[in-house]
């Protein structure tokens, strides 16, 4: 039992950490746009929050301040460093605009993540093609 305990702890973890650091980047430029709110609403949907971590997240989402990126360390795989770093990508070109300091974020968010230069440029290549669609 204690086992599907630590599981359990963990998938809702990532679930948290994932979305802390949608919020992140979404606040990185000083304007969170309506557009980015409403995506990070739809995740939090997707995701199925449990009410304790839904409570966390709507916090986040509330502050005036974004919140820390999440160290490599808190995640479980380079496959989802990648994934998440791609999802921000995708959230900082909702508004249509990268600002500097949204890309900045973004440069920290990938060396934070500790993520091969080749697959943050094909990140943000994709996240180009698919906006473009």
């Amino acid at each position: 039992m204690a086992g599907m305990t630590d599981t359990n702890t963990t998938r809702r973890g990532s679930k948290v950490l994932l979305l802390q650091t949608m919020i992140a980047v979404a606040k990185a430029d000083g304007d969170f746009a309506e557009v980015e709110r409403e995506r990070i609403e739809q995740l939090i949907d997707f995701v199925r929050l449990g009410p304790e971590a839904r409570a966390e997240v709507e916090a986040m989402l509330e502050a005036p301040e974004a919140p820390p990126l999440p160290r490599p360390d808190e995640l479980p795989s380079y496959e989802h460093r990648m994934y998440l770093f791609q999802q921000a990508l995708m959230l900082a070109y909702e508004d249509d605009v990268i600002e500097d300091s949204e890309r900045r974020h973004l440069e920290q968010l990938a060396e934070a993540l500790e993520l091969r230069d080749e697959d943050v440029s094909r990140g943000w290549q994709r996240a180009r093609e698919l906006r473009e669609r």
